[in-house]
């Protein structure tokens, strides 16, 4: 009996230090896949830009593809409830009446599972075909999933800001990269 309990409580430890070798792995393949920004080409607009709020940066370079005619429109998703149009723009400095023609705010947001389902009825509503999408570097690639998943139809060109993250901030976000592939490999 005790040469059994060993035999399975070695198995155990050798599945755990495999999997521990296999995460660790991913994490490094995660972490280097991180896209770095890219500079949209002048000859290829989108219908549009979504930002999904959270890091410094995100809303300025929304702002600036907007403001570069990349995409006639922009989606602002996330955005607290007590923040008003006019307070995004005197935050990224940009004209009022460009709040006012061309930028919608998403204030019902609190995560990026309800960031993508929001900005899936944006895109039903105005018929969009392709979307920048601005978000961190880091949050890219489960953004991506996310996004692709509630909208298959549509084009996405990625913006990625270039924002720092911790070690256990790149933990944090692989670790929610790997359910949210799990939930959309599995829901298919």
């Amino acid at each position: 009996m005790a040469s059994l309990q060993t035999s399975f409580l070695k198995r155990l430890a050798w599945t755990g230090f495999f999997a521990l070798i296999i995460w660790l792995t991913g994490l490094g393949v995660f972490a280097g896949a991180m896209p770095s920004q890219p500079l949209p080409s002048p000859n290829m607009p989108a219908d549009a830009i979504v930002v999904l709020t959270g890091d410094k940066g995100r809303l300025e370079a929304g702002m600036d593809l907007l403001n570069r005619k990349q995409g006639g429109r922009l989606l602002v998703s996330g955005v607290h409830r007590s923040v008003a149009a006019d307070d995004l723009a005197n935050l990224t400095g940009m004209p009022h009446e460009l709040f006012n023609c061309c930028v919608d705010l998403d204030h019902l947001s609190n995560n990026t599972i309800e960031n993508a389902a929001m900005t899936a009825e944006w895109v039903d509503k105005n018929n969009f075909q392709a979307l920048y999408l601005v978000t961190s570097a880091y949050h890219m690639q489960r953004s991506m999933l996310l996004m692709e998943a509630a909208m298959p139809g549509c084009e996405f060109l990625p913006y990625a800001v270039d924002t720092p993250i911790s070690f256990q901030g790149l933990v944090v976000e692989y670790s929610k990269f790997i359910v949210t592939f799990a939930r959309t490999v599995f829901e298919v």
